[in-house]
Order: structure tokens, then C-alpha cells, then sequence
């Protein structure tokens, strides 16, 4: 149990004597800040247009109800507006593709209709939200560092050192596969935090204890994630 602590403190100060690392690491927990920010700013358009077409929607509504109940119901087409997400920053998608709303009466549903909030110049562009910094940026730092945990020891020489020991190999992985792993969740965590401050504190994006359960989710998914890269 000895062995595998001080091979395990061995291999995380090793990575932490890199300054690539700790410019990868400021480099992720910055991206995921700036996820955050922009996702309040978008959330809070996305937020404005949407009860602005809701108010509108109820003032048809009212003003056709002068008119009976039945000819506002019946006849009226009202338009059925989706509601902005609160999760966008996990994970956008093509949710900007999606249609705003649906026309709707009595006798038939109208629509898709579409009310771009994007710049359809930039749409083969991915968002800059948290599963575009886990997907692209953070596993290529895990393939970097689970690269350098081996040839980097390699060419110093440490490798062969350690393994003319009487340490097992299994154990010599199973500490670099653990120390790559908890240097890869410090940022994922610090920048998650301080994102989830962020948006938690703009007090315009209401999560509730379902929405805290998915965004938990996806930090585990994360993490097993990016365990394939290592």
C-alpha cells in the first residue's frame, strides 16, 4: 500500500513539474469560465425574445376573447413558444436549429416556425459549451499526458530505474493510469465550479434539484470519458 502511495505522489509531481501542464490546466479552467459567460448572455436573449413572443402571443389572445370563447379558441392561431434551456451550457447542440415555436387552433398544427437567435454564417461552428472543452480539449491533454507518463520517462531513463525494482508493472500502470485521471479532474472541477457560480449567481438561469442531478451526471460521464484517452 506504501509502494503504490509514493509511486502514485511520484507520478503526479512529475506532471506537475511540466509547466505544459499547468498552461493546459489554466488553459481549460479559463475555456470553461468563459462557457459559462457566454451562456449567461446568450441565456439571457434567449430568455428576452422568449417572453416577448409569449406577451405578444397573450395579447392576441386577449384581445380575440372580446370576440367569444369560442371564436378565440377555436378559430384564433395561437403559437406554442419552447422554452429556453437551462442546460445549454452542458451541451448545445443543435438546439439552435430547433424550431421556436408551432402554430396551432382547433383543427390543425401549423408551423414549424423558426426564428433564428445565431449567426447561420457560423453554423458548422460548435459552441463553445462543456462538452466541446471535455471532447476536444481536455482528452487531447489526457492523450499528452498519459503519452508523456511513459515515453517522457523513457527517454530520461526513470522508467528503466523504476522497473529494476521489485515493483510490479501492473502496479507502475495502474499509479499512472490514477494520477493521470485525478490531474485531469482538478480543472474539469475548478473551471465546473466556478462556471456553475457563474451561472448559478447571474440569478437568471433556474436550475432546480433535477437540473443539479444532470449537470453531476454529466461530470461523471465526463470523467469516464476521458478515462478512454488514458
Amino acid at each position: 500500500m506504501t509502494m503504490s502511495l509514493d509511486l502514485l505522489r511520484k507520478e503526479i509531481l512529475d506532471h506537475l513539474l511540466s509547466l505544459r501542464l499547468i498552461l493546459a490546466f489554466v488553459l481549460i479552467i479559463v475555456l470553461l469560465i468563459a462557457s459559462a459567460v457566454l451562456f449567461v448572455m446568450d441565456y439571457r436573449a434567449q430568455v428576452s425574445d422568449y417572453n416577448a413572443q409569449v406577451n405578444a402571443n397573450l395579447s392576441i389572445l386577449s384581445r380575440n376573447l372580446s370576440d367569444g370563447i369560442f371564436q378565440a379558441f377555436s378559430w384564433s392561431r395561437q403559437n406554442i413558444h419552447r422554452r429556453p434551456n437551462p442546460l445549454g451550457f452542458l451541451s448545445e447542440g443543435k438546439e439552435k436549429d430547433l424550431p421556436n415555436a408551432y402554430r396551432v387552433s382547433a383543427f390543425r398544427l401549423q408551423g414549424p416556425d423558426y426564428s433564428l437567435r445565431g449567426n447561420p454564417l457560423l453554423g458548422d461552428f460548435d459552441a463553445l459549451d462543456w462538452s466541446f472543452v471535455v471532447g476536444i480539449v481536455l482528452s487531447f491533454v489526457a492523450i499528452l499526458l498519459a503519452s508523456d507518463g511513459v515515453n517522457g520517462e523513457k527517454q530520461n531513463g526513470t522508467l528503466r530505474l523504476v522497473l529494476s525494482n521489485p515493483v510490479p508493472r501492473a502496479r507502475v500502470l495502474i499509479s499512472k493510469y490514477l494520477s493521470t485521471m485525478i490531474l485531469l479532474t482538478i480543472p474539469l472541477a475548478v473551471g465546473g465550479l466556478i462556471g456553475l457560480l457563474v451561472i448559478s449567481g447571474s440569478g437568471l438561469v433556474p436550475l432546480d434539484g433535477q437540473d443539479w442531478a444532470k449537470i453531476g451526471l454529466a461530470l461523471g460521464v465526463s470523467v469516464l470519458y476521458l478515462s478512454v484517452f488514458v
